[in-house]
């Protein structure tokens, strides 16, 4: 803010410069026996001689003389003393450095000084200070006036020092004259004798360039100020100001020495330089006309205006801070000097430092007669300073309200004609500005005299409410509505009262004021958002309470999205607003938006887990678990709130996953499954909204249901690679169907919206909320956390309990059925291929002459005859594998045909070779039989048969995945295989180079003759197989071999002829494949099985889980549906007999039970304490400050991220194959440090409520 005043200066004051010592002490003759003099010792010593004794004593008698005027005395004394000897006794200095002339002169006795000088004094004998006879005599005293006014001795001294040629311009210490001294010391006659002297100089300066009409000035020496201005003293120029730069006008203006300041303008004017006499600037800028109008001096101003006949340079002068004149003068509220000054033409509009004319001023300073006459003489009122005020701004800021009356009341409006059309159209930008900065009080007053302003239109000010509402200007607010009511009504472009936008801005003062206004509570804006909505949204939590206290529907929902205050609160993140609108009466929490979700929804996707906690802490948390939504990333997919905390909140998860766990009675465990396993939930049934198209384009067939493929108990076979039939339709003999959207048909049962009996188990009409097996699959929970691998909710006692439930009931049967028909399988197709001989043992064979065998075949194939070996798997087996291989070739197909490009995946395309290779190989394409009833296999055959057989044993493998006891092994194997893929590269560039090597060097001997044969023999080699004697020393050491000449081919296909360069390869193979790689491969091995050990348990959990939704996905409908239950029930009082007892022991049993009663009771304990803190928070802590609300939203948004940070490490950690095990440590080292500041704060609070609560019980 610009300062509303002109900065004055003053200078420094005379009377501390200009300090002079006292003169007094010299004639005090209580020092007598102290006196000293210049150069000699301390008083008398006997030891002196009589001479110095006699001198010594002549000094203290001519002291003691001269300081008391005993003339006889003293005269006696100097005729005693010879004439040699009388001068330099009298001119010599005592210890204090002055003559017995300075004495006499200090004493102003004439007759003393006669006697000195009569004997030879120095009149201008330089003593202390640099003082002289004169100076003493121009400060001494003058004596007591006679009754006829004269002092001759007073006038005699100085005359006398005078007329003895003492120095009348000589200067002390301080450069000061005897004309300075006397004026100090108020000596008038010692000034008119010095002034008449002709030899003075009256413009001699002293050190602090003083002259003596500068003192005069400064000390109100009116008659001798002018006597020196009569005599022509400099009044202004290089020998007229002082230090300061201060002229004697200067002076006498600001000491208000008025008669002293007009003579120096009389005589400025008869000198004709009264103009720079006024304008002479000091050191500080300040010139005598600012001293002028600062000091209301009129009449020196009228009178200067008088005799001016051009006084404009005069008032346009500036100050250091560009002040004018008339600026000073109107600060100081000189009305007479201002109007003198208009009049004069001053400029009215000239600006300052701070970019402020003189009415910026008079309004800041409330001069209102001041502003009038500006006003009225044409002053620019749209003038701005340089924070961009007019100064009828300036007058309503600084509260001048009579000002801003003045000119309501003289000018009738703003459009001054005088003033060319320049203040036009003031009125509304100054009502705007008063309303926009809270300026009540103005205000109030602009709306009196509202018919004055020109320009200000009704609506227009009825829409300064909006802004003041906004900015919580309560008491602009108050004045508006009690100039008008109608303000309440007024609306901005999206439809928002005043009451919403001081609710949106948490302005609590504003919207109490507004809602004693009484305005209409409910009223919404074009969204349909009411106040409470605003408030809500925002979290101001105490501007909600005062809604609220209003009867304001804190139900009401939106009309855009049908949203109530609570889903914004929660969606926002507001912690203490969802708490204070959760918990009122009439609230109801489970209200839908128009998107089908509830507040708990907001609250999750927008990652608060704090909210949703809350939320689920309410009595009607299953009432907000059990709806169905629309999926965020897809609209034609449908979700539920468990899922979504699967995704994003696992630990709210696992709290809701606690609160369905119940230990009643310390004898009643009880889990609730209805949220883990909602097919057949009512809840989540699609219900077909207003936007459904009539004519839907689903077709059903005839019985009612999409084709899909039915999977008879027959045909169950389960994927090897864990992926089970993606896509395929569930099939029900059930007579009541659901179409694609979840919705009955017509005619379907609706006796009983439950679908399940009191005992848990499924009613047989229940229907699922969908037939496509894949989206049931798929949004399963269960399947959510093993996609996501999360591994503690998997592990959390209601997971476990229901996945042993599902197993159990027919989990285990199927699984085991399953495994059986594929054992039947493998086992017939191995033991054909053990049975039947091989088409290269037939030397020939024909239908005519029959088979004839190489070596023992006759014996191994034909004599034994029909074993029941041969029987059972030459003459049954290939029909059985046959039929089998077909069966599945049947059930894969239909699969393709039912899942589209989703189907193709590494364990499908493995079947399908394998069975179409086992087809191709129990085929009985050849009519040869070597025994009734089997025949001779084709070449072809056999090989498709030999490859059969392997994928066959290696499907097994994949299929034991599933159990948890085995599949951890062949994880283990897989992660293991992937890692060697990884490196497979480096490695075949290894054996490329070492195979070429040794191909070139070696190609004579059979292992390396041909390329092909040389890349495997190295590879051989790399595993350890090297053969070192063959290659290096198949000759004999005697080398008895004659050369190639002698014939002898032994020689060349054993003999190594480049030694040195083939033991150098070979010794790097050794090292480098042998050593290095070899190890590199077994340390990744290593690596990989010890990552998979430390997930080991996740694994495990995983693959359990995939297992039981494998078997339920496989199955018709009409047989899993039987393991669905909504309830299980363990009585602990039940007694344990038989196999049931170890078998549960086997299975963890207590230790399951153990954990699910600890959960359930540290649930139901944090329960308690929600509920029982609930009176609190809803008193004492929602009337807190707001900022807890953000200090709740920190935590909750800092706990989301670090669960996205985790998730995100892991992720990565895991696709680079890193070491989790440090980053897990930091990661909750970094946990447990926020939830400890957490936890401080929330015992922080609540120790503040339990004060802020005794205070209230001490008062009530």
């Amino acid at each position: 803010m610009a300062s509303s005043s002109p900065r004055m200066y003053r200078t420094t004051s005379y009377a501390d410069r200009l300090d002079d010592e006292g003169l007094d002490h010299l004639l005090d003759e209580s020092d007598d026996e102290q006196f000293k003099w210049e150069g000699r010792g301390f008083g008398f010593d006997d030891e002196l001689g009589k001479a110095e004794k006699e001198r010594e004593e002549q000094r203290r008698i001519l002291a003691k003389a001269v300081k008391s005027g005993d003339v006889d005395k003293l005269r006696k004394l100097l005729k005693s003393v010879g004439p040699d000897d009388v001068v330099d006794l009298i001119n010599e200095h005592d210890g204090k450095n002055y003559s017995a002339l300075h004495y006499a002169a200090a004493s102003n006795n004439v007759t003393t000084v006669k006697l000195l000088l009569k004997y030879g004094a120095d009149v201008n004998s330089v003593g202390a200070a640099c003082r002289q006879p004169l100076h003493l005599a121009a400060a001494a005293s003058p004596p007591k006036e006679s009754k006829k006014g004269d002092s001759p001795r007073k006038t005699s001294v100085v005359k006398l020092l005078l007329s003895k040629n003492a120095n009348i311009n000589s200067q002390d210490f301080l450069g000061r004259t005897p004309l300075h001294i006397a004026i100090l010391h108020n000596n008038s006659t010692a000034e008119g004798v010095l002034l008449a002297n002709d030899d003075i100089d009256i413009n001699k300066f002293d050190h602090h360039r003083a002259t003596p009409l500068v003192l005069a000035c400064y000390y109100g020496r009116s008659d001798v100020a002018a006597v020196l201005i009569k005599l022509d003293a400099e009044l202004s120029g290089i020998r007229g100001f002082d230090e300061n730069m201060d002229t004697p006008l200067h002076i006498a203006l600001r000491e208000r020495h008025l008669k002293i300041a007009k003579c120096i303008v009389e005589k400025g004017i008869v000198n004709g330089n009264i103009t720079s006499l006024l304008t002479e600037s000091n050191r500080n800028c300040v010139e005598p006309i600012h001293e002028v109008v600062k000091g209301g001096h009129r009449d020196i101003l009228k009178h200067v205006f008088k005799e001016c006949s051009d006084v404009s340079d005069i008032l346009n002068r500036w100050d250091r801070n560009a002040d004018t004149p008339l600026h000073i003068a109107t600060y100081c509220g000189q009305y007479e000097i201002t109007k003198m000054m208009v009049k004069k033409g001053a400029d009215l509009d000239s600006m300052n430092k701070d970019r402020r004319t003189p009415l910026h001023l008079a309004c800041a300073g409330n001069f209102q007669t001041i502003a009038v006459l500006f006003v009225e003489n044409g002053a620019d009122l749209k003038a701005s300073d340089d924070d961009g005020l007019a100064p009828l701004q300036v007058a309503a800021n600084s509260k001048s309200l009579d000002t801003i009356v003045a000119l309501l009341e003289r000018l009738r409006n703003l459009d001054l004609q005088t003033a060319g059309g320049r203040n036009d159209c003031l009125g509304p930008k100054l009502l705007e500005w008063v309303a926009a900065e809270n300026k009540a009080d103005a205000l109030q007053i602009l709306l009196q005299h509202g018919t004055k302003l020109h320009g200000v239109k009704e609506n227009d000010v009825l829409g300064y409410i909006l802004d003041a509402a906004s900015k919580g200007h309560t008491e602009t607010v108050v004045a508006l509505i009690n100039w008008n009511r109608e303000v309440l009504k007024k609306r901005d472009d999206r439809g928002r009262t005043p009451l919403h936008l001081a609710a949106e801005a948490g302005r609590e003062a504003t919207t109490n004021e507004l809602l004693k206004a009484r305005p209409h509570v409910d009223e919404t804006d074009v969204n349909g958002f009411t106040a409470l909505h605003c408030a809500s949204e925002n979290g101001w939590v105490r501007t909600a309470e005062v809604l609220i206290r209003s009867k304001y529907d804190i139900n009401k929902q939106t009309t855009d999205n049908q949203r109530t205050p609570l889903h914004l609160a929660c969606g926002s993140g507001h912690f203490q607003m969802a708490q204070l609108l959760i918990f009122k009466e009439d609230a109801d929490i489970l209200l839908l938006d128009g998107d089908g979700e509830n507040c708990l929804i907001h609250a999750i996707r927008e990652g608060h887990e704090n909210v949703a906690r809350l939320l689920l802490s309410h009595e009607k948390w299953r009432d907000l678990m059990t709806i169905t939504c629309v999926h965020p990333s897809s609209t034609d997919n449908t979700t539920t709130p468990m899922r979504v905390l699967i995704e994003h909140m696992p630990d709210i998860a696992i709290y809701v996953m606690d609160r369905c766990i119940s230990w009643q009675n310390k004898t009643r465990l009880e889990f609730d499954f209805e949220l883990l396993d909602d097919t057949f939930s009512p809840w989540r049934l699609r219900p077909k909204t207003a936007e459904k198209d009539a004519n839907d384009s689903h077709i059903s067939t005839a019985n009612g249901l999409e084709d899909h493929h039915v999977i008879t108990v027959a045909s169950v076979s389960l994927e090897p690679n864990g992926l089970t039939n993606d896509g395929a339709d569930v099939s029900t003999d059930d007579k009541t169907q659901v179409d694609d959207d979840g919705v009955a048909p017509e005619g379907a049962r609706k006796d009983d919206d439950f679908p399940y009996e009191e005992n848990g188990r499924l009613k047989k009409y229940a229907m699922p909320y969908t037939t496509k097996a894949s989206e049931i699959r798929d949004a399963h929970p269960l399947n959510i956390m093993v996609s996501l691998k999360r591994g503690e909710l998997l592990a959390h006692p209601l997971v476990t309990s229901l996945l042993h439930h599902k197993w159990t009931s027919n989990g285990r049967f199927f699984i085991l059925l399953s495994l059986s028909f594929y054992l039947i399988f493998l086992l017939m197709l191995t033991g054909y291929v053990v049975v039947v001989p091989p088409s290269f043992y037939a030397r020939s064979a024909n239908t005519t002459t029959g088979v004839r065998w190489f070596a023992d075949g006759e014996e191994r194939w034909v004599e034994d005859g029909l074993t029941p070996e041969v029987i059972i798997f030459g003459l049954l087996g290939d029909w059985v594998v046959l039929v089998l291989s077909i069966i599945n070739l049947l059930r894969e197909f239909l699969q393709l045909k039912s899942y589209g490009l989703s189907y193709f995946n590494f364990g499908n395309l493995l079947e399908w070779v394998l069975y179409t290779l086992t087809v191709l190989f129990v085929l009985p394409l050849s009519d040869i039989q070597y025994i009734t009833g089997i025949h001779i296999r084709m070449d072809w055959q056999w090989q498709c048969g030999a490859v059969a057989v392997f994928l066959a044993w290696i499907n097994l493998i994949l299929f034991v995945r599933r159990f948890a006891a085995l599949g951890i092994y062949v994880i283990m194997l897989i992660d293991i295989l992937r890692t060697f893929l990884k490196f497979v590269l480096i490695l075949a560039l290894f054996i490329v180079a070492f195979s070429m090597a040794f191909y070139m060097l070696l190609m004579n001997q059979e292992p390396f003759h041909r390329i092909q044969y040389s890349f495997a023999k190295t590879f051989v080699m790399m595993l350890g197989e090297v053969d070192f004697g063959d290659i290096f020393h198949d000759q004999n050491y005697l080398n008895t071999e004659n050369t190639l000449a002698g014939g002898e081919e032994d020689f060349f296909l054993t003999n190594l002829f480049y030694e040195g360069i083939t033991y150098t390869i070979f010794a790097l193979f050794f090292v480098i494949m042998s050593i290095l790689i070899m190890n590199m491969m077994v340390g990744l091995a290593v690596d990989d099985i010890h990552a998979i050990q430390q997930k080991a348990e996740l694994h495990r959990l995983v693959m359990q889980a995939e297992l039981v939704m494998t078997v339920q996905q496989a199955l018709p409908m009409r047989i899993w549906r039987s393991a669905v239950i909504c309830r299980k029930v363990i009585d602990m009082d039940e007694e344990l007999t038989g196999l049931s007892k170890y078998y549960r022991a086997y299975r963890g049993y207590s230790q399951h039970v153990k954990k699910a009663i600890a959960r359930a009771e540290e649930t139901a304990n944090m329960v308690k304490d929600y509920n029982s803190s609930r009176g609190r928070q809803r008193g004492s802590r929602v009337d807190m400050t707001q900022e807890d609300d953000s200090n709740n939203r920190f935590f909750s948004d800092m706990t989301h991220r670090l669960k996205v940070m985790e998730s995100k490490a892991a992720e990565e950690c895991e696709k680079r194959n890193i070491e989790l095990a440090e980053i897990r440590a930091d990661q909750r080292l970094l946990r447990d440090r926020f939830n400890g500041v957490e936890k401080k704060l929330d015992s922080f609070l609540n120790a503040l409520t339990d004060i802020m609560e005794g205070r209230a019980a001490d008062a009530d």
